[in-house]
């Protein structure tokens, strides 16, 4: 009679070990960030055992559960999920095993699966973000890095520039028109003419005023074109390749969303069992209560044939008396 009253209850179970490094390569390809395979499996996890996440996943999928009206949902949660395996073990390795009983009509093994995949996509989706988080901040580090050699180059070349229209100006002043030796200059201009050890420390205005000019033009050609050094190379070939690395992870999630649950899962941990409808009940234990029932029953039957011979003898007894 118990077991027409009581709901038999099954039990799915979900077993899973850390993915493959190479499920994060495009999240690794810098040295100065890394996700791994045990970042994302005790993420997964965590996200798992926390209800908040459960009572998300439920209220857009409330209608395949089943439970007591009087039951409330983290009751429900508490009771029916068993999760193990977060830590490594004595041996270093992990699996993580989850466990959900459900009542019979209710396709816990479907639910079970589901919720872990909503789950692992989360995850997916918070490790994207972790790395977009940290690649911008390195992009705004080498942009600003950027910014500031150019302006160091502009403010060097605009101080060129200045010295060049200086001796632009002492040139044309002393008619230098083109490149001229001390020596060459008149005889007013000789009578104060400095005495120099070689050509290379002659003052920039005896080049002449035209080829200043010219290199003048050329300075301010440069600016208006763009500075660079091989610093300011550097950064720019950091800043290109983080931005495509980040534009290609991009494209790749787009390109990927409405996954297979099974392919979404496997992007975070490394699945061994997924969860499949139960084929025994856990609850009631129907071979544990009929065995119970059978000594129960033949215990009650002894008795009763014990006390029916007790009270046949005693009233054959009364009958002789």
């Amino acid at each position: 009679m118990y077991l027409w009253l009581v709901t038999p209850v099954y039990e799915a179970r979900f077993r899973a070990a850390p993915p493959a490094a190479s499920n994060f390569a495009v999240f690794n390809h810098f040295n100065d960030f890394q996700i791994s395979p045990e970042d994302a499996y005790r993420a997964l996890g965590n996200r798992l055992t926390s209800f908040q996440n459960f009572e998300a996943f439920i209220e857009e999928r409330g209608d395949e559960l089943s439970f007591d009206s009087e039951e409330s949902l983290i009751e429900l949660f508490q009771n029916r999920f068993t999760i193990e395996g977060l830590v490594a073990d004595r041996a270093g390795s992990m699996t993580m095993s989850i466990k959900y009983r459900y009542p019979e009509g209710e396709n816990g093994d479907e639910l079970l699966n589901s919720y872990i995949a909503e789950t692992s996509s989360t995850v997916w989706s918070r490790l994207h973000a972790r790395f977009a988080a940290y690649n911008q901040a390195q992009l705004m580090r080498l942009d600003i890095n950027l910014n500031l050699e150019q302006a160091a180059l502009r403010t060097e070349r605009e101080e060129e520039i200045f010295e060049v229209e200086r001796a632009i100006t002492v040139a044309r002043n002393l008619n230098i028109q083109t490149p001229t030796m001390p020596y060459q200059l008149d005889g007013e201009q000789r009578g104060s003419q400095i005495i120099y050890s070689n050509v290379g420390n002659l003052p920039k205005y005896f080049m002449g005023y035209e080829t200043l000019e010219s290199e003048r033009d050329a300075l301010i050609s440069s600016l208006d074109k763009g500075l660079s050094n091989q610093n300011v190379r550097d950064n720019q070939q950091s800043i290109d390749a983080r931005q495509q690395i980040s534009d290609s992870i991009s494209e790749d999630e787009s390109s990927k969303n409405g996954l297979d649950d099974f392919i979404v899962t496997e992007r975070v941990v490394d699945v061994i069992e997924y969860a499949f409808p139960g084929e025994r009940t856990v609850s009631p234990n129907k071979p544990l209560i009929l065995a119970l029932s059978i000594v129960i029953g033949s215990i009650f039957g002894l008795v009763i044939a014990l006390m029916s011979v007790s009270f046949k003898n005693m009233k054959r007894r009364d009958l002789q008396e």
